[in-house]
């Protein structure tokens, strides 16, 4: 089969489609959003209370690189992952902001991070729910998702959703609903156990009274025969 140039190109266009379809996917891993706020804080490998200095868009240095965006903030408080008063950047992937920008220069912040994936890229949890605004005066406001994000706990957590919460109050809340989840797994895990331990015993008892129950099948049909 002769091969032309402009085949050629279009074979090439099209693996080159497919190997960046291929990274996306390793780099953006498919995650399931948290449900509420415990969800949300046991999920990030960054959480930050700080303000945006710069956006900057990533050049793509070869054609084997994903396209993404720089931010860079002051940290103010580091709550894991950082320290107070670093100068902490993250990448996001350049689609996320296929839908317009999702920082401004000046803009104060707690967000809770994803750990970075394989290519260094990052993005709230929960999308919008990892990314809460704190206003001039240092509280919380939280969006209509990030309220029923912490409706849906399964015990208040002490905060009024419906106004801005001071930040060390929410910072307090987000370590309650935390522990509420791990505490739930915790019992999860030992329910699991106790079910796992029971299971053996309940077996060998079953077979203790089927080999009892032949036996007493076995001496009543000798007992007849005798007679």
């Amino acid at each position: 089969m002769h091969w032309t140039y402009p085949r050629c190109l279009l074979v090439f266009i099209l693996l080159s489609s497919v190997i960046a379809f291929a990274q996306m996917r390793t780099a953006i891993p498919v995650r399931t959003a948290p449900v509420d706020l415990g969800g949300i804080t046991q999920r990030a490998g960054t959480i930050f209370v700080g303000r945006v200095l710069k956006i900057e868009p990533v050049r793509v240095a070869s054609s084997n690189d994903l396209a993404s965006v720089q931010i860079t903030c002051a940290v103010e408080h580091g709550v894991r992952g950082t320290r107070d008063g670093e100068i902490l950047s993250f990448r996001e992937w350049a689609g996320l902001w296929t839908g317009g920008p999702r920082y401004r220069i000046g803009q104060r912040l707690m967000l809770f991070l994803y750990a970075s994936s394989a290519l260094g890229l990052t993005s709230p949890v929960g999308g919008r729910l990892g990314q809460f605004v704190v206003d001039r005066d240092g509280r919380v406001v939280l969006s209509p998702g990030q309220q029923q994000s912490i409706r849906v706990l399964p015990k208040p957590v002490g905060i009024d959703i419906h106004r801005p919460i001071p930040l060390r109050q929410f910072t307090r809340a987000c370590g309650a609903c935390r522990r509420i989840e791990a505490m739930a797994r915790l019992i999860h895990f030992h329910s699991r156990a106790e079910n796992s331990k029971a299971t053996p015993e309940t077996a060998k008892e079953i077979s203790v009274r089927s080999e009892s129950a032949a036996a007493n099948r076995g001496g009543s049909r000798r007992a007849r025969s005798g007679q």
